[in-house]
């Protein structure tokens, strides 16, 4: 009679009629929902009507979350990696190189590396932007 054995590791042998092989069974991946609290993470950064909170840092990419204040802003500035802003909360302006745009809620703008960028909050209620800056700076 053909006997098989499996062995129950995820790498190891298949044994059949006393003929050894090798097999490999995918590893099950146990998927980590991790849920973060936005508001509750420390600021990385806080300056008069400004605020930073990190909310993702990995090698591929980095994410922020900056609330300021109405009628604050955050000067131009170059960072040396593409950058994308949206509007979570409020409106403002946002000024990319020369040019400058309204952006409100759920509106994105993108901002090249090497492109001075910059917020103002034009509104009357704080302004929340997710800032993703890829790959991580």
């Amino acid at each position: 009679m053909n006997q098989v054995t499996y062995v129950t590791e995820f790498t190891g042998l298949l044994r059949y009629d006393g003929v050894v092989g090798y097999y490999c069974i995918p590893k099950r991946r146990s998927v980590i929902i991790k849920k973060v609290q936005i508001m509750k993470l420390p600021s990385i950064f806080k300056k008069e009507g400004i605020e930073a909170r990190k909310i993702y840092d990995k090698e591929s990419a980095l994410a922020n979350v900056i609330t300021i204040q109405p009628g604050f802003e955050l000067p131009a500035h170059v960072t040396p990696v593409d950058v994308f802003m949206l509007v979570l909360e409020g409106k403002g302006v946002f000024t990319v190189g020369d040019e400058s745009l309204e952006l409100e809620k759920y509106e994105l703008i993108e901002g090249p590396k090497n492109v001075p960028h910059g917020i103002k909050n034009t509104g009357d209620e704080p302004l929340m932007v997710l800032v993703l800056k890829a790959p991580r700076p």
